[in-house]
Order: C-alpha cells, then structure tokens, then sequence
C-alpha cells in the first residue's frame, strides 16, 4: 500500500530502490569490496553516513529513492555481544533491528526518512551494580567501575526489562554554493578508514542529533580533492547515570578534512584526513560552533582543567588503496589528551594515544572473490602512565558521561580502554558466499589497577570463532554467521588458589551467538 501510494505521487518520475549503506554494515561492506575491486569510487568514503551514500545515486528532482528494508537479527546465549549495530543493544537473548524508509529530491533539498524498529529481550545476566554508598549517587544499573575520575555512561546491562523502540536515521540536507551542503541529521558518521573500529565517530551508539556543513563532492585542485564535514552535535545521557536531569544532554562540536592524491599518484600516496572533536558538559548553543578549534588543556592531569567542562580527542588517518592489486591497507591514531608542547610530543609521543591498522586482499578464486581481512586496534591506558596520569580513553574527568550517547560510545566498538585483534577469510561466488574469521579482545584494560570486586583482578579477555554462509535468495541477500566466544575472567574475576593449583582460576564464560541479516538488491522502477 506505502510503495503504491509513493509510486503514485506526481513528483516521482521515478523510484529507485536502494540499499541503506549504514556505516561497518552489510550494505557498507559490499561497498568496499567494490572499490577494491576497482568497480566503485572510493572518493569521499572516509567521511561517510547514509546520506553521503544516497547523495551519490543519480536522480532527478522529484525522483523518490526507497530504502529497502533490511534485516539484522542476533541471538546471544551468555552474555551481550555485538559490533556496531548503532540503536540495537545486543544483549542476552534475541534482539533484532529493522532498517527501512525513503529519500526525496526536490531541486536542492533532500528530504531523507528512515526508521529503525529496535528490538531487544535483554534477558537476565549477572552484573555488579553500582553500590549505594557509591560517590557520586548514580542509577543502580550505572557503570560501578567508572565513578570517577575517569567517569563514563556506559551501563553493564540497560535495566531488567525488554525494549521495543522505533529510532532512524534522517536528515533534511539542502545543496549550497561551492560544493557544499548543510542540514541537520541524527545520522551515524563513520570518520575514518577502520572496518571494525573508528576511533572518533563510529556505528556503535544510537546516531545523534546535530546540524552539518560537508562537501557534496571532493573538491578539486591542483595539489589533489579535498572534502569536510563539520558538526555541532547533541549528545544525550542514558537513562541508567544519574537522577540529575540538569546534565542530560551536552554538546559536541568536530570537524573532519580529508585529501586524496590526484589519479597519477593515487597508487602512490594514500588518501589522508585529520578530525579533531571537543566534547562540553554544557547544552549545546550557536557559541559552541567552533569548539573543536578549543584548547581545553588535561583535565586528567589537572584539576583546573577539568573544571572548565571540556574534552578532545584529536585523529589522523590515513587510507592506501590500489584496485588493481585488489590491496587496501589503513591506519588511524588518536591521542586523547593534547601535548603540553612540542617538547612534550617528542619526548612522549605515545602518551594518551590509541591506534588501528589494518589490510585488506582481494583475488578470483573458484569463480568467485577470495577476500582476506585484518584489523588490529589499540585503545588501552597508556603505558606513559608510570611516570605521568593517563586516563582511560573514552572515560572523562571533566565530562561525567564521557565518550558517549544514551550509554554506548561514540566511537569503537571494542569499549573504552580496549583492544581488539580480528581476522577474516572469505569467499564470494555468484549466488554463495562462505568464510570465517577469528579475533580477540580485551576489555577496559585499565581495571587491572582497581579492584572491581571481592576476587583477584585478571583481565577480561574475549576470544571467539565465527563461520558464515550467504546465499542469493531471490531479491534477497541472506547471511547467517554462528560465533563461539569464550570470555575468560568476566567481569575481571577471578579466584584465588594455593601455588600447588595453579594459583588462580578465571570465572569464565561461554558465549554463542547467531546473527541473521536479510539485505535486498537495488532496482529502478520508471512510472508514467
């Protein structure tokens, strides 16, 4: 009925039904396996939301793009489990998110809609609650290892209660002169080359409200194209941090730039970018547009600093990708806190800092695509803390919710204070598709100085398996992928024993998960 009302409308010449490119999706994946391959642009990729993908579909004014409804749905037996799944909370249990909408040109505004039908059982697991006699007073589903200083918003379960919730992802956008484009959005933003991980603005919180200005297409000169995005954004509190309803909500003001090589030196130099962000407990206002240009000092470090209510995070990044080798290879480096000066930055490089790198490889195998994939990111305390403070990236001494928006980060997947280690191997035929992958992944290393619990501190490490397969069925693209993890010493407990029995045994545990994803194929339709 939708679809033969929307075919129906005067202003459609015609419709084209498109795939929703969410960031480190399905749809995102089948993207960059094209650019390796040599099928697809790979320009302005490393600053990417739905919009930005939509925009780049040619269409007419009052041609209507429909977003094809997709499908994810993941089952977790022990404990939450998941990878940038934006508003889904993939707990214990069944969770399952629904994608779907449309987006209309009219001259130079585009109008995009797009709900997403959450779903999540979030069946009971065993956490530590947040004490009562805990400083400061917070909900008791908040985080209890993060009071502070090093504060976050990120709850270890989201209450007892199953959530069935409609959230999206629109925009209204309108072209402006010299290539740009502005609007407001609470879209996810992928900034950054990572497959898994972005360090500063990624898919694994719900997207969030803000305004924009970014380029509509690379902008061209004589030293190679360059493309931007600024925004100033909304971030909201969970409603598992506090009863302070004064906090609720702070700002965020960032800015990304990236520059690619002309076509001669493309397969020379790598498309580079720098993305700087400032992060105020404040609401945000018109007077926080230029925040990301701020100095807000080491609010870590000193106390002062943190008074002032502010936080950054700087990035630079960098993409190298060679189709006709069907080779890509990246990397990303944040530092958390700002050098006191370049005397500071020589002789301690690597404090507050965090990093991905990662490669990808494409060959004809079997009649089909062999891609092998792999990405490392490092995003612990740094080591630079036995002689100076370092906190934890992610968490804040001057921002209580730290990195985050309605109690997920903003930015990797792996948590604040993690590393990740992950591997794939996959094949893709005509109408299969087969792989696997391997990985590992340590939790908020920076427990391993605080005593969460009772028990000895160990660090909560994840290991896992996964296999895959996907086959063409009909319209459809089905992909289900069965992981076995083991996530030893949850929680960072542990026993301790006599010498004579190995001295410690981890509380481990076993956790499986089934992921079904249904993504539809594009098509044109050209009414009357």
């Amino acid at each position: 009925m939708l679809l033969g009302y929307l075919l129906a409308a005067p202003l459609a010449a015609q419709v084209i039904g498109e795939v929703p490119a969410l960031p480190a999706g399905e749809r995102d994946q089948q993207i960059r396996l094209a650019q390796l391959r040599g099928t697809r642009s790979s320009e302005g990729y490393l600053l990417r939301t739905v919009g930005t993908e939509i925009a780049r579909v040619p269409v007419d004014s009052g041609d209507l793009v429909l977003l094809l409804p997709t499908l994810q749905f993941t089952s977790n037996s022990a404990h939450p489990w998941g990878w940038n799944d934006g508003p889904l909370r993939s707990g214990k249990g069944s969770n399952s998110l629904i994608t779907l909408g449309v987006a209309l040109r009219l001259g130079a505004v585009t109008v995009q809609v797009m709900p997403q039908l959450v779903q999540e059982e979030n069946r009971f697991v065993r956490v530590f609650p947040y004490g009562v006699n805990q400083l400061p007073n917070r909900n008791p589903w908040a985080n209890p290892f993060h009071p502070g200083p090093e504060s976050i918003d990120q709850p270890l379960r989201y209450g007892d209660r199953s959530r069935s919730v409609i959230t999206g992802q629109h925009r209204i956008a309108i072209d402006a002169p010299y290539s740009l484009r502005a609007g407001i959005s609470n879209e996810n933003r992928w900034w950054g080359p990572g497959v898994r991980n972005a360090l500063l603005l990624g898919a694994t919180a719900p997207g969030f409200e803000h305004a924009f200005i970014e380029t509509q297409r690379p902008i061209a000169t004589r030293y190679g194209s360059f493309s931007g995005q600024w925004i100033l954004g909304r971030l909201v509190e969970s409603e598992f941090f506090d009863a302070d309803r004064t906090n609720d909500s702070r700002s965020l003001s960032a800015m990304a730039v990236t520059w690619r090589p002309n076509d001669g030196l493309a397969a020379l130099l790598p498309e580079i970018g720098v993305a700087r962000a400032v992060m105020s407990a404040e609401r945000p206002a018109l007077a926080n547009a230029f925040d990301f240009l701020a100095d807000v000092g080491r609010p870590f470090a000193d106390s002062a600093d943190a008074a002032q209510g502010r936080d950054q995070i700087t990035t630079l990044f960098a993409r190298w990708l060679i189709p006709a080798q069907g080779f890509e290879a990246w990397m990303e480096w944040a530092r958390y806190e700002q050098p006191i000066n370049l005397r500071d930055l020589l002789v301690n490089p690597g404090h507050s800092q965090g990093y991905t790198l990662g490669f990808s490889w494409v060959r004809p195998a079997g009649g089909g695509t062999l891609l092998l994939q792999s990405e490392f990111t490092y995003a612990e305390p740094s080591a630079s803390l036995r002689v100076r403070p370092a906190i934890t990236p992610y968490a804040s001494a001057s921002v209580p919710q730290g990195w985050t928006n309605r109690g997920e980060l903003i930015g990797p997947s792996i948590g604040q204070g993690g590393s990740s280690q992950w591997g794939t191997l996959d094949w893709r035929g005509g109408i299969w598709r087969f792989g696997g992958a391997l990985g590992r992944q340590r939790r908020d290393a920076g427990m391993a100085f605080v005593y969460p619990s009772d028990y000895g501190r160990r660090e909560d490490v994840s290991v896992w398996a996964t296999l895959r397969v996907g086959r063409r069925i009909g319209p459809l693209d089905a992909l289900v992928e069965f992981t076995d993890a083991a996530r030893l010493n949850y929680l960072w407990q542990s026993y301790d024993l006599p010498p004579e029995e190995g001295g410690w045994a981890g509380i481990d545990l076993a956790n499986r998960t089934l992921t079904l994803t249904l993504t539809p194929r594009s098509f044109r339709l050209r009414t009357p």
